[in-house]
This record gives C-alpha cells, sequence and structure tokens, in this order.
C-alpha cells in the first residue's frame, strides 16, 4: 500500500502494482525446484493465514493472481476479491471457477476462513 485518502464520500488506496510471472507460469517451469515451489505455496498460504487473521477472506484466489518477481516472492497483483467474515447481506461476489462462489452466493451466513481455500 502506497498511499490512502477519501475525497468527498469516496475513500481511495494506492496500491503499488507488482511486476513479475505468474505463479502459473513459474510453476510451469522445469528449472524451478521442487524446494522453490513448495516455498512459494508456504509463502502465499501464510498470506492467506494473515488475512484470515485480520477477518476476511480472498473471494477467489488463483494461479494467475499470483506473481512471483524478480525477488522470488510471491504477490498477489489484483486489488480487488477481498470481502470480510462474516459476510454482509447480498456480498458482491463474482463466479469464477476458482471461487467457491455458490456456496458464499447461496449461504454467506455459513461462509468461514475455508471459503477461500
Amino acid at each position: 500500500m502506497l498511499d490512502q485518502f477519501t475525497e468527498g464520500n469516496v475513500e481511495f488506496l494506492v496500491l503499488e502494482w507488482p511486476l513479475g510471472e505468474t505463479l502459473l507460469g513459474r510453476l510451469g517451469r522445469t528449472e524451478a525446484e521442487c524446494r522453490q515451489r513448495y516455498g512459494w505455496l508456504a509463502q502465499i498460504a501464510a498470506g492467506l493465514q494473515a488475512l484470515h487473521s485480520a477477518g476476511a477472506i480472498y473471494e477467489g484466489i488463483n494461479p494467475d493472481a499470483i506473481v512471483i518477481g524478480a525477488n522470488s516472492q510471491p504477490r498477489n497483483h489484483r486489488s480487488g476479491g477481498r470481502l470480510p467474515v462474516p459476510l454482509p447481506p447480498n456480498p458482491p461476489i463474482r463466479a469464477t471457477l476458482y471461487n467457491r462462489s455458490g456456496a458464499m452466493v447461496v449461504s454467506p451466513n455459513t461462509a468461514d476462513m475455508r471459503s477461500d481455500m
């Protein structure tokens, strides 16, 4: 996060755009060792755990939403898709192949921290 401010009744959040190759692209390369691949996945899991600790879930995490930068650190390059837990009435959920939107839409009151896994 670079900055945040309010103008009128609108809140703005200025984020750095992470550069790198998608996780899917990096996992498909033969030179990436298993130790490195599992390290990225462990870091992503730790990031999700931190998000959950803050009382939020990721609507639909997928391999294209994560980039591996020059420093070999996985970073999310999509700023949206985070929802508070418990979900509000009529949550703004986008239906994609990577989320459990059916469960979140049909019974948002039962959505919990496992809903983004």
